[in-house]
């Protein structure tokens, strides 16, 4: 029963509704429509949504309504333009939303109506003052044409600096000058039209010489405007140098150089009486400045404050070694050539049959200059010396070593051998010359064997004369033969020997460690100072005969 009650007062409630226009004996109530729209102007072809908000504070039971537009102007997307929808308890408000597509230009109008009741001890009826929403629909040529052209400034500035000429709108460049060492500026403005949009405002960095800023405005309509400031920041004193007859600009920011590993702390030096970034190796004793050449390049040289004179800076590192290359001829070579050790051009020394590099270098951790020898195939670098003759030492393997050694013992041998013959020489003329002096006739046989200065076949008729008879001529001769034949038996005897003992001792050398070497060069220094003072008794020999020679020439003389 209780449902067939209410369906029967729902069906009396909408029968009221049908009827209202013409029951004018029902009490009426008011409510009200809202509208609004997402765009009040749309272009042809763009969409616009419309939302209709149904509002009665006490409630209400049923709601008949139905929308109007001009169908010409617009085109239904979404939405039920008409509806009598119930509900099932009081309800105080209701949303319906529209959309449409703008068909051509004009203005279009939207309408929304409805009326509605409540539920009570009596019906009541809820009116609703229909409500309208336009939407202005334009082309997109009016709508091009209906934007602000408007592209101008209404102020421009740098802040702390003055433009040049002073601002103005139609103005688009301006020049302001910068104090030294200024890095950055602040540009500030305004837009003449609100719809307008800028770009170029606000902080820009700078260095010395020119720098151009552009600050561009957009109107609405899309046209732009640029304005241009040329900001000028003034170099501190230009330093030139020249370096191999290069001209070069000092450079005067720190910021611009950067110190070429950590073993150089940033300092300052001074060139022509003014201050200039630099940095230095305490260790090295190394000062490094930064030069500009005409391209804009900057490389660091080493700057020698004393002589005033600069050096381009050469560093390469090796693992952990960090070197700098000195510009330094290297002694004992025999050629140079141009080589590149980590993209830096380096002079490197050259020796015959060795496939390294030679060149001095200072290492940055000690402070020591060293000669280094670099190996362009593994990119390595060792610490090489000179020996007592100011030679390259050549660091070699075991193998090498030895045929050195071999060569050296054998050289060695050959010299000793060579020694020992002209020392056997020696004693063999040495005992000669004693027998020839124990004949009773000793200065015929000086004579005979050329121990005196005048050998007897150049001697002068006089000396001939000085001979007492054929007797004593045929005495001497006689002497000669007998001394001849017995210095012969012992100088074969004594070759012999000396001969064998030879040999021994060039088996021994053959065997010989580095050590002994040096006992045999030793032994080999010895045997020259032996063979000196032997050479030297031999003058002494000749002197005395020639001396016993005059004597008794003058003491026959004496006795005719």
């Amino acid at each position: 029963m209780g449902k067939s009650k209410k369906f029967l007062a729902l069906f009396v409630a909408f029968i009221s509704i049908i009827l209202l226009p013409i029951n004018n004996k029902v009490d009426a109530a008011s409510g009200t429509i809202s509208i609004s729209a997402n765009k009040s102007q749309i272009v042809v072809g763009n969409s616009v949504t419309f939302t209709v908000k149904v509002n009665y504070a006490a409630g209400m039971v049923a709601l008949q309504y139905n929308v109007d537009y001009d169908s010409s102007m617009l085109s239904l997307v979404s939405g039920s333009t008409s509806g009598a929808p119930t509900f099932n308890s009081s309800t105080s408000s209701q949303t319906y939303t529209y959309t449409f597509k703008a068909k051509k230009s004009g203005n279009a109008k939207f309408t929304f109506n409805a009326v509605g009741s409540t539920w009570g001890e009596k019906d009541e009826e809820i009116s609703f003052p229909s409500q309208s929403k336009s939407v202005n629909i334009i082309t997109q040529q009016q709508l091009e044409n209906s934007y602000s052209k408007n592209n101008n400034l209404s102020s421009l500035g740098v802040d702390g600096a003055s433009l040049s000429p002073n601002f103005s709108s139609s103005v688009t460049s301006y020049t302001v000058n910068l104090p030294p060492n200024t890095e950055s500026i602040n540009v500030t403005g305004k837009k003449a039209d609100a719809t307008a949009s800028v770009s170029g405002l606000g902080n820009h960095a700078v260095e010395d010489g020119s720098n151009t800023i552009k600050i561009v405005v957009t109107a609405q309509n899309g046209s732009t405007k640029t304005y241009t400031i040329t900001a000028v920041v003034e170099e501190l004193s230009p330093i030139v140098v020249t370096v191999d007859d290069v001209e070069y600009n000092v450079v005067r920011k720190a910021k611009l150089l950067e110190a070429p590993s950590s073993d150089f702390q940033p300092t300052v030096t001074t060139i022509d009486e003014q201050e200039v970034p630099a940095f230095t190796n305490e260790t090295a004793k190394i000062t490094l400045v930064g030069l500009k050449d005409g391209e804009g390049n900057i490389k660091l040289y080493i700057f020698d404050e004393t002589t005033n004179t600069y050096k381009k800076y050469l560093q390469n590192t090796f693992a952990s070694l960090t070197i700098y290359i000195v510009d330094k001829e290297v002694n004992g070579t025999d050629g140079k050539k141009e080589i590149s050790i980590n993209d830096n051009p380096v002079t490197g020394y050259t020796i015959k049959d060795d496939d390294y590099y030679y060149f001095y270098g200072v290492n940055l951790e000690n402070g020591h200059e060293n000669l280094y020898r670099y190996d362009s195939d593994e990119k390595t670098i060792q610490k090489c010396s000179f020996d007592e003759e100011e030679e390259v030492i050549i660091p070699t393997n075991d193998d090498d070593i030895k045929i050195y050694q071999y060569i050296i013992i054998g050289l060695l041998g050959f010299i000793l051998l060579t020694y020992i013959i002209i020392f056997i020489n020696l004693i063999i003329k040495g005992k000669r010359s004693k027998k020839i002096r124990m004949d009773k006739n000793t200065d015929d046989n000086m004579i005979a064997e050329g121990i005196v200065e005048e050998p007897i076949d150049q001697a002068t008729d006089n000396e001939i004369d000085d001979l007492d008879t054929e007797e004593n001529v045929k005495d001497v001769n006689e002497n000669i033969e007998k001394a001849e034949e017995q210095d012969t038996k012992i100088s074969d005897q004594e070759k012999d020997k000396l001969i064998k003992e030879t040999e021994e001792e060039l088996n021994r050398i053959n065997n010989s460690t580095p050590s002994e070497t040096n006992d045999i060069i030793d032994s080999i220094n010895e045997l020259f100072a032996s063979s000196e003072e032997i050479k030297k008794k031999q003058k002494e020999v000749k002197k005395k005969a020639k001396k016993e020679a005059k004597d008794k020439k003058k003491k026959k003389n004496e006795t005719e």
